[in-house]
């Protein structure tokens, strides 16, 4: 079924798999996401500079912004991290076809035992 949004174009209301949509555009939109890595430890200061090197070309190739990288953290709650990254992409899909890219999985390699953290992929809103 379609529906007509003012002038310019009709929108559908179901999609061949049966998930119903608002006729909102602003409901529509795509959320973002983001991928956050929290360094807790740093073993290995020549892997992580080997890492970086590798890793930010290969999100950026797949469509990341980074909006914050480095050690100049404010901690709030809970014990501070020793380093924080967050990246943005336009999709949740795009973050994680980002990190499992082959580029992203060379860099990967070269980081092996060489920090500790922890690394996830979040919607936004």
């Amino acid at each position: 079924m379609l529906v007509q949004i003012g002038d310019f174009f009709t929108y559908p209301l179901e999609d061949p798999s049966g998930r119903i949509f608002s006729t909102s555009i602003e409901a529509n939109t795509m959320a973002k996401a983001y991928l956050i890595s929290i360094y807790n430890e740093i073993h290995d200061s020549e892997k992580l500079k080997a890492y970086a090197v590798d890793a930010l070309p290969a999100l950026q190739a797949h469509g990341a912004t980074p909006l914050a990288r480095g050690s100049e953290i404010v901690s709030k709650e809970g014990s501070k991290p020793l380093r924080a990254v967050v990246m943005e992409f336009e999709s949740l899909d795009a973050a994680k076809t980002a990190y499992e890219s082959e580029e992203y999985k060379v860099a990967l390699a070269k980081l092996e035992g060489g920090v500790d953290r922890q690394l996830f992929l979040i919607k936004g809103l």
